[in-house]
């Protein structure tokens, strides 16, 4: 991952986690009894004492988050990719991505869902490198692996129903 890239998913993470918190603080707010007090709304749901660790939590964690997040993973097919091709564009579909660049070997997908989008801040898009077996999926964790594991899952079917 490029510097560039990082710095940008970096921002972004402390950010999103930055306005979660504080709509989490604001619903707590809401429905407490702290409200009759004449302290603001930090003071009140954040002693003054605990508000410069809080913020360094949320920048490090911010900081953190794009290494855990984004991945790559080798995906073995039983046959070269060109003949998978197919089979590997119809899981993307049904998934819901679709293809929005090629070139250089290089597939790259985004959801098709604005709302996927926004919730993953924008970062949706899976780059599938196809140079050799495997192909390398990219992108955020939890949707590279359960793509990985259907595409791997679908090839291995193929395989036993040609047998």
């Amino acid at each position: 991952m490029s510097f560039k890239v990082y710095f940008r998913r970096a921002i972004k993470s402390i950010i999103y986690i930055a306005v979660i918190f504080v709509l989490l603080l604001g619903v707590i707010y809401i429905f407490s009894d702290k409200k009759a007090t004449d302290m603001n709304f930090f003071d009140t749901m954040i002693p003054r004492q605990n508000q410069l660790p809080m913020l360094g939590f949320i920048i490090i964690f911010g900081l953190v988050y794009p290494f855990i997040s984004f991945v790559r993973k080798n995906v073995y097919l039983n046959k070269p990719f060109e003949e998978e091709r197919e089979d590997i564009m119809r899981i993307f579909k049904t998934s819901g991505y679709e293809l929005i660049e090629e070139k250089d070997k290089k597939l790259v997908f985004r959801q098709t869902s604005a709302l996927k989008r926004i919730m993953r801040m924008t970062e949706d898009g899976i780059a599938l490198v196809y140079s050799d077996n495997p192909i390398v999926l990219i992108g955020m964790r939890k949707e590279v692996f359960l793509l990985g594991q259907h595409i791997q899952y679908n090839s291995m079917r193929q395989n036993i129903d040609a047998q």
